[in-house]
Formats: C-alpha cells, structure tokens, sequence
C-alpha cells in the first residue's frame, strides 16, 4: 500500500513478523526515494531517554537537540539537514515502544500528530507560505503476538480510531 495515498491519514499500523516487517521497510525506503524514510526500533525504545536516542540516530539529529518533548517536535518539523518531498517513520515493535514509561506513549503520539499537523499545513514554521504539501507518516509495526497488546496500547492513548490498518505488507 502506498503511504502517501491520502492526506487525510498519517498513522498506520501493519501487524507482520519482524522479518516481514524489515523488507517492507527496506522495500519502502528503495521505492520512495524523494521522501524520507527512516526506521525506528520499538525494542531499542523502552524508556524516554532510550527513545530520544533512537530518534536521534535514526534522523541524524544535531548534537544541541536536548532529549525532551519539545525538542524532539522542533527537530521533527524542521529536518532542514534533510531534501524529501515526504515523511516516513517506520517504527517496529510498538508494543514495546515506551514501555517501561507507559503514561508517555500517548504523549510520543501527541508529538507525532502535530508533526503530521505542521508539515500538512499551507504555512511553514517560520511563517512563510510553503510551496507544496508535504506528507508525514508514521507506519506503527506489532508482531501478530503482540497485535492487540499494540491496540491496547493505542487505544489508551486515545488514537486506535486514528490509525489505519495496512492488511498487507508488500
């Protein structure tokens, strides 16, 4: 499926084994080479700290980025270091993600939903008119184990009816 059919839509959920999981993503990253793509491991992202790491890592976040919330939603909107017509966050083990910190895994979502919120807004963040549309998408992976810990998970945070399911990868 193509993440970027609808502007309506930013988060996705695929259940697959991990194996599975890794080849849409590596299939992802291939095929959309204008955007973005990036993977974020759920199981390296138990905790606040190890999950601002992994962000990090994974997008290449400059050394003054200050491991916090809002740090982490000015460096998602900005990614200036960064040419993409698009967004994609890949993140696998959602059961996992935040785990050992459960009251902010809603709150990562809360971030990632104003992310899409900016990027799909007319005006940038400095408040300029931007040029085009720019989609932000965030495909949330479970193991079909943990599917409905994941729902669970989502649902308690208040975004199980915001997210849509990817019946198939590939």
């Amino acid at each position: 499926m193509d993440l970027f059919n609808s502007k309506d839509h930013w988060l996705y959920f695929a259940s697959a084994n991990l194996p599975e999981f890794d080849e849409y993503a590596y299939n992802v990253m291939n095929m959309e080479s204008s955007n973005l793509v990036r993977i974020l491991r759920g199981a390296h992202c138990r905790t606040e700290r190890e999950l601002f790491h992994e962000f990090s890592a994974a997008l290449q976040f400059p050394y003054f980025f200050g491991n916090n919330w809002d740090a982490l939603l000015d460096l998602l909107v900005r990614l200036s270091w960064y040419r993409f017509e698009g967004i994609v966050l890949l993140i696998s083990d959602t059961d996992e993600v935040l785990v050992d910190e459960e009251a902010s895994f809603g709150t990562l979502l809360q971030v990632l939903e104003q992310c899409a919120s900016i990027w799909s807004s007319d005006i940038d963040i400095y408040g300029g008119k931007r040029s085009h549309y720019i989609p932000f998408r965030v495909l949330l992976h479970s193991t079909p184990s943990q599917e409905m810990r994941a729902w669970e998970r989502l649902d308690m945070a208040g975004f199980a009816r915001k997210a849509r399911t990817l019946s198939e990868l590939g």
